[in-house]
């Protein structure tokens, strides 16, 4: 992205958009190469403040090393900073964990088409932008590559003029939500239907919907069922299927 006109954002732009709400700062973070948000964020004093930021001075200039009050300040107003950051990153998993937010991106176990990355992906995954990785063997792998969203999704969740508006997650008529908190539980109890066919899972998983009292008509269907089993083994959510 060149400019805030363009329709997708990096994690990474999206995040820094929640700090500073400044479409400059968003464009200057159109390409990273080895820029992450937890170096970004532990040093406020390379943050673009501008110079009519209250902040500026004391983050930005160059403090006597015995003025101990004003290196106080400093080292007060870095944690302040440092916590906004944070929060800023809180707002943006939350929004992705609800489905308020959709993220796009390519399954790097395929690194084909750009693909919805389902609202499910972010229980696990952790963000560090532009990235969002997952703890696997002692390594950080990062199960889906250059991950985007819309830039009026962004903006509707968090205008230019600051806050938040609260906007409800879109439902279809299917649940997807029931679905997503069955594969919770099979998961949390390390269940080893997780690893059978998408045919088994599937019967699983509507068994458990029909027992949750969901109506027919809020109960995906099979073929439905498996795409989405499909996708979460292809992105490392769950299990492989085990070969008999």
């Amino acid at each position: 992205m060149k400019s805030f006109s363009d329709p997708y954002l990096n994690l990474f732009q999206t995040s820094v958009w929640i700090l500073f709400r400044r479409k400059n700062v968003v464009a200057d973070f159109a390409n990273l190469a080895s820029t992450e948000w937890s170096g970004f964020v532990a040093y406020p004093s390379m943050w673009p403040l501008e110079e009519d930021d209250e902040r500026y001075d004391i983050v930005k200039g160059c403090l006597d090393p015995e003025d101990t009050e004003r290196q106080e300040q400093r080292s007060n107003l870095y944690k302040q900073m440092q916590n906004e950051a944070s929060a800023a990153l809180n707002d943006l998993n939350a929004a992705l964990n609800d489905g308020r937010l959709t993220a796009y991106g390519r399954s790097a176990s395929t690194s084909g088409e750009v693909q919805t990355i389902d609202a499910i992906e972010w229980t696990t995954l952790n963000l560090n932008p532009p990235r969002a990785h997952i703890l696997k063997d002692a390594q950080y792998v990062e199960p889906w590559l250059d991950i985007r969203l819309r830039s009026k999704d962004v903006m509707a969740i968090w205008p230019a003029s600051g806050g938040t508006t609260e906007l409800k997650r879109k439902r279809s008529a299917k649940d997807w939500d029931a679905v997503d908190r069955c594969i919770n539980r099979l998961r949390a109890s390390n269940e080893a239907v997780l690893s059978s066919s998408g045919h088994s899972l599937a019967e699983r998983i509507k068994r458990m919907l029909d027992n949750d009292g969901l109506s027919p008509s809020q109960i995906p269907g099979n073929r439905s069922l498996r795409d989405h089993i499909s996708k979460l083994r292809g992105s490392g959510r769950i299990p492989q299927r085990q070969s008999r």
